[in-house]
């Protein structure tokens, strides 16, 4: 667990060297090793969205994350952003969001994101300004547009 205070995040680009990070990120996620479906999840991502951005978060020189953004002409999507558990609620996740956040509204674009319904970071994502625009009784997608605040 981290000392506090946190560091601040560190954002860097993921490199394949990420992949056993990344994957067992997703199986801390989903309660069990999933190797096939993070797999299928990356080239779901990869041929969805193949401009998308693929983040790798670092605190005091260690993984604790990663964030995958797809900057679009008229938005910015966060397809994925998550945390290892014990550096949640440190607000590293809040810090991250307000960068994305800050970056759309300078270029005056809203942001999308989808999550599940379940999610803890729902209320984190509205108190940052995100509003529900779709729920289909399992995702959430929320939108946060520009000149609205955060």
């Amino acid at each position: 667990m981290p000392s506090s205070p946190t560091p601040s995040p560190v954002i860097r680009a993921a490199t394949p060297n990420d992949l056993p990070f990344q994957a067992a990120l997703y199986a801390s996620l989903h309660g069990r090793c999933v190797e096939e479906q993070f797999d299928d999840q990356r080239h779901h991502y990869e041929q969805c969205y193949p401009q998308a951005a693929w983040f790798i978060v670092e605190c005091g020189g260690q993984r604790v994350g990663r964030l995958i953004l797809d900057r679009a002409e008229d938005h910015v999507h966060i397809l994925d952003i998550a945390l290892v558990a014990d550096y949640r609620g440190q607000g590293i996740g809040s810090r991250i969001l307000r960068d994305v956040i800050a970056e759309a509204e300078a270029r005056r674009v809203p942001v999308r994101l989808f999550a599940f319904n379940h999610e803890r970071a729902l209320s984190l994502y509205h108190r940052l300004g995100f509003a529900d625009v779709n729920d289909d009784g399992t995702h959430t997608e929320l939108i946060w547009e520009p000149g609205l605040g955060a």
